[in-house]
């Protein structure tokens, strides 16, 4: 029986409305669910006091007939999708724990995961699989930086990113155009036999995006959004190398993070890229002066560090490190597409 300590639903604990027939599989399901949420999370969503809807959710649908299958995937398929949550820093985290092969920091991973509000799935990700047919559907061959093309020329996504949100995507983007979105971004898809090739095309389209989002009259900087998605990517091969994930798994992971990389780009009202500023940079360092200096910095916290070293080159790599400041408010520029962004920094040399 249910007491202060244990969660005990039974086909008799229907609440006030519910379908008829509610099996004991089901009650079983919700009572474990909702017994490891209490005993293994709070319900605060962050410092301000927003709380989570596990607990009604789960009851709600639990009342409703829901099979014991349906309710472990819906708080599957949510935890799955809060991983790319406050900008990719659960899945960021996870990748860490990954490479470096220490279960304690995947729990660190799981539970910064578990605290994020699961708009991105039902706004964003789960309904461009959707709007795709399904993981891994063939027949879509068009690459990430033709789509970044086609979503450029659309005004009505340019309109969509404003500078002031202060919620980005969920009071920006997916607010104000979240269908049309949907309609470029799923059309980016990972066939079962494409996975090495869709993901060497998402690490490149990463790089792309990030390097080439300058101002052509301002000094070079490097968009503070935009290095997350190139720090996720170089996790993804050891995430895409564990023996455990379904190739179905690993084709549904890379689709949503190069279509969370065009949401993240598209937020920053699509800065056209500008190839030539990376290109024509001056080489004027080695490798042992790239980490020296990427390590020592006084402000950094990781990102920048982690960009250098996915960039790969010497290249770009002098250009990322050149354009952070000694302090932290002129390492970045929030929000590379508009105007706004730019005004604090100084001309171009």
């Amino acid at each position: 029986m249910a007491t202060p300590y244990k969660i005990w639903l039974t086909p008799d604990s229907h609440g006030v409305f519910s379908t008829s027939g509610l099996s004991h599989a089901s009650a079983r399901k919700v009572s474990e669910v909702l017994q490891h949420d209490m005993e293994n999370h709070h319900i605060y969503l962050n410092d301000r006091g927003f709380h989570d809807h596990i607990v009604h959710f789960m009851l709600t649908i639990w009342a409703l007939g829901a099979s014991p299958d349906t309710i472990q995937r819906q708080l599957a398929e949510s935890m799955l999708s809060v991983m790319f949550a406050g900008l990719l820093h659960p899945i960021i985290h996870l990748g860490f724990a990954i490479e470096f092969q220490q279960p304690a920091i995947v729990a660190q991973a799981l539970a910064q995961a578990a605290v994020h509000e699961d708009y991105l799935g039902q706004l964003f990700l789960f309904p461009a699989e959707k709007a795709a047919g399904g993981v891994g559907q063939r027949g879509m061959h068009k690459t990430l930086v033709q789509i970044m093309d086609e979503m450029q020329a659309d005004e009505t996504l340019r309109a969509a990113a404003h500078p002031g949100d202060d919620e980005v995507f969920s009071s920006g983007i997916l607010q104000r155009a979240p269908r049309v979105l949907v309609q470029y971004c799923h059309q980016w898809t990972v066939p079962d036999d494409r996975i090495s090739e869709r993901l060497a095309e998402m690490v490149n389209a990463a790089a792309y995006l990030t390097a080439t989002a300058q101002h052509p009259e301002k000094e070079i900087k490097f968009d503070f959004y935009f290095v997350h998605s190139l720090n996720l990517s170089i996790f993804f091969k050891p995430i895409l190398d564990l023996p455990y994930l379904s190739t179905h798994s690993k084709a549904r992971l890379l689709e949503m993070k190069a279509r969370m990389d065009l949401l993240i780009w598209a937020s920053r009202k699509m800065p056209p890229p500008r190839i030539a500023d990376v290109n024509g940079y001056p080489i004027h360092m080695g490798w042992p002066e790239i980490f020296s200096r990427s390590y020592m910095h006084p402000s950094d916290d990781g990102i920048w560090r982690n960009s250098s070293g996915q960039l790969r080159t010497p290249r770009s790599c002098a250009m990322i490190i050149d354009s952070v400041g000694e302090v932290s408010n002129d390492m970045w520029v929030r929000g590379s597409g508009f105007s706004e962004s730019w005004g604090r920094f100084g001309p171009r040399k």
